[in-house]
């Protein structure tokens, strides 16, 4: 674990890591950036067969071929090990890496890090991306209709717009002589999680196109099974989270306000309902990792589990809610609000998904808006959309739980300064919804 502040150091790791992809007397290549996308610590107890592997790195490649002056990106995912184990963990991973990437091998072995890498398209859990990212291999599974008539619509680039190692990666594949869609999206899951997120879409569409104030989608396209892949229209809007910062703010609230609550009134449309003793559980989990890893966050966590365990109760309405709600999944397009990310529905609370964008908001770190008067706000627009339907004891138990999970996230992404932005939600979930600012002479 000695390698972790150069491991989690893009541009640190950019020499290594193009010395084993292009080899020691490379001058073809050249790397612009190396980009952390994501990092991911391990649970104490790794799964049976992980053989030790205690972190999780994906790098973005910004490549410059010197010699046809073109530019390439290229997707890393890192294992990294302890004690030489990276040494098995290679030879395990051998047999089932075999696409020939478009630089270096289908997995490699970096003893002097312990490191083992997989270069896109190989995964060692979705045996399925060199189909989805392969423009001819991925021909016959996409939906006719992003075709053009008759299937004659040509495929152009396709580039990876996000990647979460053993989970899942988001395509976006371009078409560009197909009448309708310029480009469609494809995302493609390890698991079964692909049906759920089918299902979602397409309610949300069918409410959208009937209710103004509803979410919208992209047109949902269909899926693949043996892509484990889901297809969706491309949507070209602006951020959510930079209109917050304008001048538009306060109506981008209520917008979003109208749009959720809209969700939360309407008929369930996903399958699992999540029990308040499974997020019990789940707090106590992320505690217990957390005051490992420092006693610097001891008197916080102590504190808030205590809350969390004390105020735990069945939500007086269970609703059908996004459960991992915030501005990052949201976009301004044609005047309504877009809405992405269709796999963690659940039926829960509607207060959870209050929770999670006023979190985001209170976590936010910059200074182009007053966030706290924002979610402030948002949480009043929103009472107001729902006819008041928001029980105050349920908002603070899941903005306690929301700030939890946003330290633990700081915790598993390791990246740099993650101590203070965890430290620093931990202190915001202890004081709650006092964090708000009172509006108008009283809260909301």
């Amino acid at each position: 674990m000695e390698h972790a502040a150069l491991l989690t150091d893009g541009d640190a790791m950019a020499r290594p890591l193009l010395q084993r992809l292009a080899g020691d007397g490379n001058t073809r290549w050249g790397v612009d950036e190396c980009r952390v996308v994501q990092t991911r610590r391990h649970a104490a107890h790794t799964a049976p067969g992980d053989l030790g592997a205690w972190l999780d790195v994906c790098y973005r490649l910004a490549l410059q071929d010197r010699d046809r002056g073109t530019r390439h990106a290229l997707w890393l995912y890192a294992k990294a090990y302890s004690q030489g184990q990276s040494a098995d963990a290679f030879r395990a991973a051998l047999p089932a890496a075999c696409v020939i990437p478009g630089l270096g091998e289908p997995v490699m072995h970096m003893p002097e890090l312990d490191l083992v890498v997989w270069p896109l398209p190989n995964d060692p859990v979705m045996d399925q991306l060199p189909a989805l990212l392969d423009p001819v291999a991925v021909r016959p599974h996409l939906p006719p209709a992003a075709m053009g008539r008759e299937g004659s619509g040509g495929i152009g680039e396709i580039s990876v717009v996000r990647y979460e190692p053993e989970d899942h990666c988001l395509a976006r594949i371009a078409i560009p002589d197909a009448a309708n869609e310029a480009a469609i999206y494809g995302k493609s899951y390890a698991g079964e999680q692909w049906r759920d997120a089918r299902d979602c879409m397409h309610a949300l569409w069918c409410t959208g196109c009937v209710d103004p104030q509803a979410f919208v989608v992209g047109r949902p396209l269909g899926s693949c099974p043996a892509l484990h892949t889901v297809w969706q229209a491309e949507v070209c809007g602006e951020p959510i989270a930079l209109r917050l910062a304008g001048p538009h703010a306060e109506a981008m609230l209520d917008a979003v306000a109208a749009a959720l609550a809209a969700l939360h009134a309407g008929p369930p449309i996903a399958r699992e309902t999540h029990p308040v003793a499974a997020t019990v559980t789940q707090a106590r989990t992320w505690c217990s990792e957390l005051t490992a890893e420092g006693s610097r966050f001891a008197a916080d966590l102590d504190a808030l589990l205590f809350h969390l365990e004390r105020g735990a109760a069945p939500p007086r309405r269970v609703v059908t809610v996004h459960g991992d709600f915030h501005a990052g999944r949201m976009q301004w397009w044609n005047g309504r609000i877009a809405l992405f990310d269709y796999d963690s529905f659940t039926i829960d609370s509607p207060a959870r998904d209050v929770a999670s964008f006023v979190g985001d908001l209170l976590c936010r770190d910059d200074d182009s808006a007053d966030w706290a008067r924002l979610a402030a706000c948002f949480v009043a627009r929103y009472r107001a959309h729902c006819g008041g339907r928001l029980a105050e004891s349920e908002l603070e138990w899941h903005l306690q739980f929301a700030l939890l999970r946003d330290a633990y996230r700081c915790f598993l992404h390791q990246r740099a300064g993650w101590q203070e932005r965890a430290l620093r939600a931990l202190t915001i979930a202890r004081s709650g919804i006092a964090t708000l600012p009172h509006l108008g002479g009283s809260f909301l």
